[in-house]
Order: structure tokens, then C-alpha cells, then sequence
């Protein structure tokens, strides 16, 4: 009887041991799981951004025409389709100011992570005060520009761009166009060192979950391949603030230039603009 009793006990106490076992097990197993989910199962921000010169000056020997086009900050090359001349029929029609200085960017914000990013913060200043600045959101995503004063004497210039809510492998595009005042600079050579005031700096991005990735530069081009591949409509065009057409109907003619042209050659190759160039930083 009491051998029968014994067997019992013991038998009971080896199944409460794997009982508490494959419990042990299996909320340890939760517990990593659940560890391991929170850190890879969340928002991943990366951002890129592209920078470009504009450019428009006299057509020599030609009256009321110019020659206009970009140039790339990163490659410090002409942008291929940019360059043409835009011709009016009279000095009544336009003004042009060889004092604004104009600018293009795109700002590209991905997702690259499995969870959607909320409440994501892009902040962006400038060392030099923007005589202008507009910024264009994709249609994807809700936007707004939070009013911000500037930090610092270093940063007259501060705006914080915030976007509602950025899904997973998606990304949210900002086209940039801004002018400054002062005399056109170099065209050619190490273009980003020459502008590096007169273009934004990234300065954080951020969500609610987490902080974001600044990767760096790419070109105007990469850029713009990339927001076509994800956007069926975005704003491509631009036009240089130098050139302002002072009445409505005004006859305007712009004839692209074909890069490979004698008259592209000889434009390029006389560089026939003011060397000078803004202090260079450090």
C-alpha cells in the first residue's frame, strides 16, 4: 500500500517537472520571440537628397535671349536636357536680375523597414537666409512645415518638415526650390564646396519609433529616377527666378540644346561668367 502510494508521489513530481520545463521553455521562447520581433520588426528611415544649380545668362550677340540650364552640385555636371535658350520678343516682356541665384533639390525619405514610421520629422536649414523657398511633398503622403525659429546665428534658415505616417518599403519625395541673392559663381569644378552655404544640410530625421539614417548625395538624376519608378506625377519642371516674365501672353521661345552641338562646345568652353566664388568652409 504504501509502496503503491510512493510510486504515485514520484510519478506525479516527474510529470510536474516537465510540466514546469516545457513551460520554462516556452516563456523563454516568448520572451525572445517577442525581443526579437520589437527589434526587427520596426521603421528603418533613410534619407537621400540631390542638389542643383540653375543658371541663366545673356545670349552673346543675341538681344532679348538667354541661355539657361542646371548644374548638378554633386557631379558638378551640366544636367543632361537642361540647357536651351529662351528668347522674348521684347525687353517689355521680362526683367532679369543677375543678382537671384537659383536652386533645385529633392529630398528622398524611405521606409526600409517592415513597420509603418509615424510622426516623422525631417528638420533642414540653411547658412544663408533664403530670399525664397517652396517645398513640394509627393501625393503620397500628408505633410505639413512646422514653424520653426532658427537655432542659431549658424542657421538663419530652419524649417521641420513633418509627415503623418510613412508605410513600410514606401518613400515620401520633397522637390526643393529656393534662390538666394548675389552674383552668379563658377559654373564648373567642385560645384558642392562653391555652394556648400547656399544649400540645405539635413540636419535629423526621426519618428516616433525611431531615429533615422542620413545616407548622404546622389545626383539630380538618380534622384528623379528614383521618384518616377514610385510616382506617377511629380514636379519636373523648373524655372530660373533670374528670368521674370512681367506680363501675361507674353511671347516666349525656348529651344532645347543639344549638348553634343557646336553651340553647346563653345558655351561650355568659354565659361563666360563671373569666376568668383562665396568663402569656402573648413
Amino acid at each position: 500500500m504504501s509502496n503503491s502510494k510512493k510510486g504515485k508521489s514520484s510519478w506525479n513530481w516527474h510529470e510536474l517537472a516537465k510540466i514546469i520545463f516545457i513551460a520554462l521553455i516556452t516563456c523563454i521562447l516568448s520572451v525572445g520571440g517577442t525581443l526579437y520581433l520589437a527589434s526587427h520588426l520596426k521603421p528603418e528611415l533613410l534619407v537621400k537628397y540631390a542638389w542643383a544649380r540653375a543658371f541663366t545668362m545673356p545670349q552673346e550677340g543675341k538681344k532679348h535671349s538667354y541661355i539657361s540650364g542646371m548644374v548638378d552640385l554633386c557631379s558638378s555636371q551640366l544636367i543632361t536636357g537642361s540647357l536651351c535658350t529662351i528668347t522674348f520678343n521684347s525687353e517689355k516682356d521680362y526683367s532679369f536680375d543677375p543678382n537671384v541665384q537659383s536652386y533645385v533639390g529633392k529630398i528622398i525619405v524611405t521606409n526600409k523597414g517592415y513597420l509603418s514610421a509615424k510622426t516623422i520629422r525631417l528638420g533642414i536649414a540653411f547658412m544663408f537666409p533664403t530670399k525664397s523657398l517652396d517645398i513640394i511633398n509627393s501625393p503620397n503622403v500628408e505633410t505639413s512645415l512646422q514653424p520653426t525659429e532658427s537655432r542659431s546665428d549658424l542657421y538663419p534658415t530652419h524649417k521641420t518638415i513633418e509627415i503623418d505616417r510613412l508605410p513600410p518599403r514606401e518613400s515620401a519625395f520633397f522637390t526643393l526650390i529656393w534662390t538666394h541673392e548675389g552674383p552668379l559663381t563658377n559654373l564648373w569644378g567642385d560645384t558642392l564646396r562653391q555652394d556648400q552655404y547656399y544649400i540645405p544640410e539635413i540636419l535629423f530625421i526621426s519618428s516616433e519609433e525611431v531615429l533615422g539614417t542620413i545616407e548622404g548625395y546622389i545626383t539630380l538624376a538618380q534622384a528623379r529616377e528614383l521618384e518616377a519608378e514610385s510616382i506617377s506625377s511629380s514636379p519636373m519642371g523648373f524655372w530660373d527666378s533670374a528670368l521674370y516674365v512681367e506680363k501675361e501672353g507674353a511671347q516666349i521661345t525656348i529651344k532645347q540644346i543639344d549638348p553634343s552641338s557646336v553651340e553647346a562646345e563653345i558655351f561650355i568652353e568659354r565659361k563666360s561668367i563671373n569666376p568668383s566664388s562665396p568663402p569656402i568652409r573648413n
